[in-house]
């Protein structure tokens, strides 16, 4: 079970993260002059070595977001693959509930947001951070999101996706 202890939201010239550094100065490339790139400004061979790390999400409404694509790197309490599920699908709803937030966040502010996670898993540190960023088709609009969560501190006792072939 899920039990959060810390849930920083952090400047983004804090990330101390080189790969969460880089997929942000990407997404301003794409964004260009706008105020954030389209889902099609983004090819995905250019974002190839953050492939396995990146979720991409489609914002369905307030508080409703359907993973597109799960990255099969990332774990999460539920050990399970999320394309095609919404952050209200997680079994451990605590979790579900602090991804969704985040990502409302992002959605209401029309930026980028970094956040930093302290919990426990099992009884045992499970601590990640997340980029979120916004992808807009009319430049108005959040209506996709791209996130990329990184794991600070994960005990190895905790299982992951790449043991389990159907989950």
């Amino acid at each position: 079970m899920f039990c959060l202890i810390e849930d920083r939201r952090e400047p983004l010239e804090s990330i101390p993260d080189d790969r969460l550094r880089q997929l942000l100065a990407f997404w301003h490339e794409k964004r260009v002059e706008r105020t954030m790139p389209s889902r099609a400004d983004i090819d995905p061979f250019e974002l190839r070595e953050h492939l396995g790390r990146l979720h991409l999400l489609d914002v369905i409404g307030p508080n409703i977001f359907r993973f597109r694509l799960y990255g099969s790197g990332v774990t999460n309490p539920n050990v399970t693959d999320m394309t095609g599920r919404t952050t209200q699908d997680y079994a451990d709803t605590a979790f579900g509930t602090l991804v969704t937030r985040h990502y409302q966040v992002c959605v209401d502010e029309k930026v980028p947001v970094y956040h930093e996670v302290r919990a426990t898993l099992a009884d045992v540190p499970y601590e990640y951070s997340r980029l979120t960023l916004p992808l807009s088709s009319d430049g108005v609009s959040v209506d996709m999101l791209l996130a990329s969560p990184h794991r600070v501190r994960v005990s190895l006792s905790l299982p992951s996706r790449s043991l389990f072939s159907n989950t």
